[in-house]
């Protein structure tokens, strides 16, 4: 298996909304007269474009005939999100709402709550100090004597959520925009641990091929960029592609995994997969009547051109599969990663191994098997015991790229050794009723060795 990496300059499935039950991902509790048309306002933009389903209140002039609803919301909110401003303490409907959180919080296990500090400092809200306490003494002197309570109750709120390590936004440098892109990033991280697509457990050396993977990946560059998992089949490229989709799907405006594209374009049509890919981008929000293919790739060209994507095309062996799916790279947004899963240079490596003669097909399957790294002397002698004619077949190998001889040793390069390896197994599978011909590894030696139902012609053997 091999990567390959295409950087492009300038030019997340998504998240679920149903978290453990919860109908919002977040819910937003602010005073509308301070931070509706600015702070919060970007705040919920964002979480939307990053397909985060958040309650967020556009009618605060009736709040007061919808406190019940609103209440409600925040019962079936995963994640729970007071965005603390200087007159924040003045409304009621806002302290009911911080109360309420507090009453539905479950110490972490499945709610959340991440406060904001915008224009306050948290002290103020633990010990409603400074613009806190001036609305505090408004309350006493206005609440009638049996709601007192509920303003206490208020007070026991604004302690606890003023006490839980959130967002402040002096440590922003009051930069708003960071602090929102910080924000985001850890709701995104909590939500999505919880949706992950399924990984194979225990492929060998997996962690390791994840980490070459984040590398040519390059997440800190604002370009787009294409990366490519080829290599014969079963050794694991589709698992190492979840792997990274799972780790990595919360940085991104959108994402999307089409798995078997290959098996799905020749039985559904390339329509259906682009419409898969269109779904899982609007978050399948978008009802858009698609009939052709055109039709699908300029919609999907007008929404990728300016969101971050993720996109993992699984399995592709057709040109027409990326035209009709990923086009080019410039049609992605700044920061969009395409993974690419595919075989198809063993299948273009076959194409050249079937126009070889006889003898140049089996002394190239040694020489993938068993012999790089060894004495290409010593392997002449073997080959002309077995009246072939190895000086032409080396010469013809050399001529087409397909081994080289470097200080009287084999060499042959990794995709077309592993290409020369999947042939052999598909001739001397035990299923397939043939004989093994070549073992060139300790647990193929002993199966062999142990299906003694099959007929073994042991023919060669590598030896160590």
């Amino acid at each position: 298996m091999a990567l390959q990496s295409n950087k492009a300059g300038p030019s997340r499935s998504t998240l679920s909304s149903n978290h453990g039950g919860f109908e919002y991902d977040v819910f937003l509790s602010f005073r509308g007269e301070d931070t509706r048309n600015n702070f919060t306002g970007l705040f919920h933009y964002i979480l939307v474009l990053h397909g985060i389903h958040a309650y967020f209140d556009e009618e605060d002039l009736h709040k007061g005939e919808r406190i019940e609803e609103i209440l409600v919301a925040i019962t079936r909110s995963k994640i729970l999100v007071p965005i603390f401003s200087k007159r924040y303490a003045e409304s009621h409907w806002c302290l009911r709402e911080v109360a309420k959180m507090v009453e539905c919080y479950d110490g972490g296990q499945d709610r959340q709550i991440i406060p904001i500090f915008f224009d306050v400092d948290p002290k103020d809200v633990r010990c409603q100090s400074g613009p806190f306490e001036a609305a505090f003494q408004k309350h006493h002197q206005t609440e009638r004597r049996d709601t007192l309570s509920e303003v206490n109750a208020w007070k026991h709120a604004l302690t606890y959520v003023g006490g839980i390590s959130g967002f402040d936004l002096k440590r922003y440098n009051e930069d708003q925009r960071k602090l929102i892109r910080s924000i985001t990033a850890d709701i995104q991280n909590i939500l999505v641990t919880k949706v992950p697509l399924y990984e194979k457990e225990y492929l060998v050396g997996l962690e390791s091929r994840v980490e070459k993977m984040l590398k040519c990946l390059d997440f800190q560059s604002k370009h787009a960029r294409i990366v490519g998992i080829h290599g014969i089949g079963g050794v694991g490229k589709t698992t190492l592609a979840t792997a990274i989709y799972n780790r990595s799907r919360c940085l991104f405006t959108a994402t999307s995994f089409i798995g078997n594209v290959r098996e799905e374009s020749r039985s559904k049509g390339l329509v259906y997969l682009q419409k898969q890919l269109i779904q899982d981008i609007c978050k399948g929000k978008d009802k858009v009547e698609i009939n052709t293919p055109s039709q699908a790739t300029q919609k999907i060209r007008d929404m990728v051109r300016l969101r971050s994507v993720l996109l993992v095309l699984d399995d592709v062996d057709d040109k027409k599969q990326l035209d009709a799916l990923a086009g080019d790279i410039s049609w992605f947004g700044p920061g969009s990663r395409i993974i690419i899963t595919t075989s198809e240079v063993h299948e273009r490596l076959r194409i050249c191994y079937d126009h070889l003669n006889d003898d140049e097909k089996i002394i190239f399957l040694d020489i993938a098997c068993l012999l790089i790294r060894k004495s290409s002397e010593d392997a002449i002698y073997v080959w002309e015991d077995q009246k072939l004619s190895p000086h032409l077949a080396i010469k013809s190998l050399q001529n087409k790229s397909l081994i080289k001889i470097k200080n009287g040793k084999f060499e042959m390069h990794d995709q077309i050794r592993d290409m020369g390896r999947q042939i052999v197994l598909k001739e001397s599978y035990p299923h397939s009723g043939r004989s093994y011909v070549r073992l060139w590894c300790e647990e193929g030696v002993m199966e062999a060795l142990t299906k003694s139902q099959v007929s073994l012609d042991l023919a060669k053997l590598k030896l160590n």
